[in-house]
């Protein structure tokens, strides 16, 4: 097992936490039902939604992550632009 393999494993679980933890604590009753306080969902755009809301924020922390993950693996390859041949 190398580097890499660890760093995208422990970045896998984590994202993987993350994004449970962000979606068990959402309220969704509003794509079940329509009710006074998903009233002004409906009238906002969506990319002012809480929904869109919420999934930048499930979504955000893991890609962030992800991409100091490439760069600590890039760092650890020695910055090689592909992996040697042969």
């Amino acid at each position: 097992m190398n580097v890499r393999d660890v760093l995208l494993g422990l970045w896998a679980a984590g994202a993987f936490a993350w994004i449970a933890i962000r979606f068990s604590r959402g309220n969704f009753t509003c794509f079940y039902g329509t009710y006074p306080w998903c009233e002004y969902w409906t009238t906002s755009p969506w990319w002012s939604s809480t929904y869109f809301e919420m999934l930048t924020d499930a979504f955000a922390v893991p890609l962030g992550g992800l991409v100091i993950v490439l760069i600590l693996i890039w760092r650890k390859g020695g910055f090689r632009k592909s992996p040697p041949r042969g």
